[in-house]
């Protein structure tokens, strides 16, 4: 006797002698199993109908029809084409064999049945079955899996796709307001521009020129982002290079044997501190191209910028001219220029620093704030190499 297999399994025996029958039903129970018995066709798909079994033994000659016909059928149908078939005969022709095979059945056991082997045999059968049904369940559980995981997959992509549309659309808007912005300042340029026509006296004129001046330099940093794909950073290295451009050639005129010196790193800046920045610059430049150079004598007016370290700025506008008056005070300044070169250094959360060694040198030490402050960094430490 072998031992018991596993007692979920249950076999349906058809077979129409009643020796045979009870015998091998008798064994597969004393095995373990559940066995449902049939004598005939009819009795096989009823059988089948109320009860799926694990394993079918078939006999082949059955009244009515016979058992290729009853194989035939169970592998017609869905239902029931999976179900191994063992075929039992008295019939040792390689025909009827190979006929069963054919047929689908997973083995062929001829009688007289020694119980021990046809166990042994039916065991074996099972035990594929079983691996068979665990690998569909797993299949199945794995296909379903797939399906629920392209389904967020496809939801992440959609949502993605929502999301890049989004931000594509706020920045058109971004650089809208930008542009409308940086016109709106020119605009109001232009009507300064006009009104300082109609005046005659000279002081009043400068006012309105070194606000034109202040106006143009934040219309310049709404132009430069305009243009940047990086709407929330300017490159305050390019922008400084146009601003200075921009302010000699309106006074080349004045001075025509002073030279320009920029140099400067690409350094990036939020807007709030791009603007403040900008204006500082303005200032300073100003000053030196209106008061360092009253007689006309040449010289040499330099700006630049660099980086002290990771985050912090250092921003520098020094001329060789006649330098500041001897009663000039950082902490305590009379004209109107220095009062907004102060207030906007605080803005900076920024200290200023005035060398009077060699002309006049205002440098200007302010933390950085950027996003984009490890991108300085890599360009800093590639620019020491080379």
């Amino acid at each position: 006797m072998t031992e018991s297999f596993d007692t979920m399994n249950t076999i349906l025996v058809v077979d129409d002698d009643p020796y045979m029958f009870n015998v091998l039903a008798d064994f597969m129970r004393e095995a373990g199993y559940k066995v449902l018995l049939a004598t005939r066709a009819e009795t096989v798909f009823e059988t089948i109908g109320r009860e799926l079994p694990d394993i079918i033994l078939l006999d082949i000659n059955l009244p009515g029809i016979t058992g290729f016909e009853i194989a035939a059928r169970l592998k017609a149908n869905r239902r029931t084409r999976g179900i191994p078939v063992i075929f039992m005969s008295a019939r040792t022709d390689s025909k009827d064999k190979v006929r069963a095979f054919d047929l689908g059945a997973v083995d062929y056991i001829t009688k007289p049945i020694n119980l021990e082997e046809g166990a042994a045999r039916i065991n074996t059968h099972l035990t594929i079955r079983n691996l068979q049904k665990s690998l569909e369940d797993r299949n199945a559980r794995l296909s379903r899996e797939i399906a629920e995981r392209k389904k967020v997959e496809e939801a992440l992509r959609r949502s993605e796709e929502q999301i890049k549309a989004s931000l594509t659309e706020k920045e058109v808007l971004l650089k809208e307001i930008h542009h409308r912005v940086k016109n709106n300042l020119q605009i109001i340029n232009s009507l300064l521009n006009l009104q300082s026509r109609g005046i005659k006296d000279q002081e009043s004129r400068d006012i309105f020129e070194k606000c034109k001046n202040r106006i143009d330099s934040i219309a310049l940093v709404h132009e430069k982002l305009y243009q940047s794909e990086d709407l929330a950073n300017v490159n305050f290295g390019e922008y400084v290079n146009t601003l200075a451009v921009r302010l000699f050639d309106a006074y080349s005129s004045r001075l025509p044997d002073v030279e320009l010196k920029v140099n400067v790193e690409s350094i990036y800046l939020q807007v709030n501190q791009a603007i403040p920045c900008a204006l500082v610059i303005n200032e300073l430049v100003m000053n030196s191209i209106k008061h360092g150079f009253p007689t006309g004598k040449g010289g040499e007016i330099a700006i630049e910028i660099k980086l002290l370290d990771a985050d912090k700025v250092s921003l520098s506008v020094a001329d060789n001219g006649v330098g500041l008056p001897k009663d000039f005070k950082i902490d305590t300044p009379v004209t109107l220029g220095m009062q907004i070169i102060n207030a906007l250094i605080g803005q900076l959360h920024g200290t200023l620093e005035v060398d009077k060694s060699k002309g006049t040198k205002f440098i200007i030490d302010f933390p950085q704030k950027s996003d984009r402050d490890k991108k300085n960094e890599e360009e800093r430490l590639l620019k020491s190499k080379h």
